[in-house]
Parts: structure tokens; C-alpha cells; sequence
């Protein structure tokens, strides 16, 4: 059961998406209940990449793609 989610939106920022999804990931146990969802909104291979190796690295990372959109568009896609 999902206790506590963090959604983000990113956009050609894959550097600061490995950081970010890090920091939250190290901070939390498999089996607290913690969700991070990415929306990729629209951006193409570097990015692609970057949630791969995230993925692959915590399990509790989940990703969703869209076309690009803007912000708000993005945040909705997880709901």
C-alpha cells in the first residue's frame, strides 16, 4: 500500500532527475510505502536513459510518459 508519493514532472533535466529521485530513494526502506512517479513529459533518449538506470537501481520508482504538455498537465498524469 501506497503511503506517501512523490510525483515529478521532468523535462530535459536528466542530471537533476538522477539527484533528486537519489536523495528521496536513499532516504527510505522497500516496504515504507513510498511511491516516487516520473511523468517524462515528452523528452526524448538522455532522459529515457536516466529513468531507465533509476528504475533499475529502486524499485519503487514508476514512470509515465506523455507528450509535451505543460506543468500542470504533467502533475495530473499520475491521478
Amino acid at each position: 500500500m501506497t503511503k506517501l508519493a512523490f510525483v515529478i514532472p521532468t523535462w530535459k533535466r536528466p542530471e537533476h532527475l538522477t539527484r533528486c529521485v537519489d536523495s528521496i530513494a536513499q532516504q527510505v526502506k522497500e516496504g515504507d510505502g513510498v511511491l516516487i512517479h516520473i511523468v517524462q513529459d515528452g523528452d526524448l533518449q538522455p532522459t529515457t536513459d536516466a529513468i531507465a538506470a533509476l528504475q533499475a537501481r529502486w524499485p519503487i520508482v514508476k514512470t509515465t510518459r506523455i507528450e509535451h504538455v505543460d506543468y500542470a498537465v504533467a502533475f495530473r498524469a499520475m491521478f
